[in-house]
Order: C-alpha cells, then structure tokens, then sequence
C-alpha cells in the first residue's frame, strides 16, 4: 500500500511517497517529482555524511544489523548499498538501497523491496567443503587472484572466488556444500 502526508482538505504536504507492506514494514520511499538545487534542504552532502545519515537509520530500521557493502556516486545521486551478514555469510540478494541527492542532502529513494521479499527465508551458512577443495573444482582455465569468500548466491551457500584467466570474468562460484559449479560473474 502507498501512502503519502497530506492536510485535511486532501492537499499533498510532502514529496514522498512509501510503500508499506501488509504486516506495516516500509519496502521503499521515493520522492515524487524532481528535487531542484533549491530543495526543502540546502546543505550539499558528501560520501562520509550521506553514509552517517544512513548508518543512522539503518540501526533503528531493523533488529537484524546490515552491512554496507557498495558506495556509488553517479550524476547528483550517491547510492547506498546494504546487506545482511549472518555468521560471515553475504546475502547480497537482501539488499538495501539508498539514494541521495548529494547537492541538497534530499533522500530521493530508499529500497528494502529484496530485503523482505527474502525475509523469512533461511539460508544455508555452514559450508561442507573447505575453500581449498572448493578451489580444486575451478575449471583449467581460470586462477583464483585473491581470498574465496562465502556468499549466498541464486539461494545457494557459494564460495566466491575472484579470478584470472579468462577475458571479463571476474568471480567463479562454486557450491560450498556440493562442489558443482553455480555460476561466473562477467565485468562487462
């Protein structure tokens, strides 16, 4: 359901909008319409502010702490990543998204829409294999550059390993239970 402030005679009194699940959590807020230089805040944020603001808000959204994970600054937007790490186990697929407008400091969007759609899901934490078994199911052609790190990936328990070899490959997954191949990531 969406929900948006307005006065008694039905006259909108804020630009945002949120979205609001059945059992009351908030899944997104976005601002509608455009946010001019001359916004309902003048005060520019760089990276470390917008990053307190949302660490801030963060702490008092859930009980379940989530780890920034990617910081992106694009045009006037700065864009927050946040994600859950249970027992040091990424779960990229929960993420939570941020997006600031860095010339007045304006929340344009906030995104927890893939965070409960995986909510009461239980994923897998404890790998069978060690990373040097799994590192021993990685095809001839691909060398791991750097440390396998444990992820949920495609609802799956993976060791993400960064790798070499092969032209745009970055990350070769392998099934930390299984062994078996889940996958590669492209650097396109």
């Amino acid at each position: 359901m969406d929900f948006k402030l307005s006065d008694t005679d039905g006259k909108s009194t804020s630009s945002y909008i949120a979205t609001l699940s059945k059992s009351g959590h908030v899944l997104q807020v976005r601002r509608k319409g455009s946010i001019s230089e001359k916004g309902d805040v003048e005060q520019s944020m760089d990276l470390k502010q917008v990053v307190a603001v949302a660490d801030t808000w963060m702490a008092r959204w859930s009980d379940e702490r989530l780890t920034l994970v990617a910081k992106e600054i694009k045009d006037t937007s700065i864009y927050l990543t946040y994600i859950p790490v249970r027992e040091q186990v990424s779960i990229p697929q929960m993420k939570v998204v941020w997006r600031f407008d860095h010339r007045t400091g304006a929340l344009k969007s906030f995104d927890a829409s893939n965070y409960y759609s995986h909510y009461n899901k239980t994923f897998p934490v404890h790998p069978k294999l060690t990373a040097d078994q799994a590192s021993a199911k990685l095809g001839p052609k691909v060398t791991p550059s750097g440390k396998p790190k444990l992820e949920i990936h495609n609802s799956k328990l993976v060791y993400a390993f960064p790798v070499t070899g092969i032209g745009g490959v970055s990350h070769v997954y392998v099934n930390a239970r299984t062994g078996a191949g889940e996958g590669i990531n492209y650097n396109l």
